[in-house]
């Protein structure tokens, strides 16, 4: 499991970005909201540390996606 902060999240279309810690080299990892297994999508909010996996990208030869997707804090505002 790695860790990262959320970079961009689109509550209204499902997904977000993570970039992962100590990470410069891959960019920001997509992740969708289906990819959640701890916490709820609505209550991420940028700046947020979460832990995640990350698996091979279908769509984009060589990239990589977010998976497993779960707050390592809470978020400032979030439901509990």
């Amino acid at each position: 499991m790695s860790t990262g902060r959320i970079s961009t999240i689109d509550n209204g279309k499902g997904f977000g970005f993570i970039t992962a810690a100590g990470s410069q080299r891959d960019g920001d990892l997509f992740f969708y909201g289906s990819a959640m297994t701890g916490g709820t999508f609505d209550d991420l909010r940028e700046g947020q540390t979460v832990g995640f996996a990350k698996k091979p990208d279908p769509r984009s030869s060589g990239r990589f996606q977010a998976v497993d997707v779960h707050p390592v804090e809470v978020a400032a505002g979030a439901s509990t």
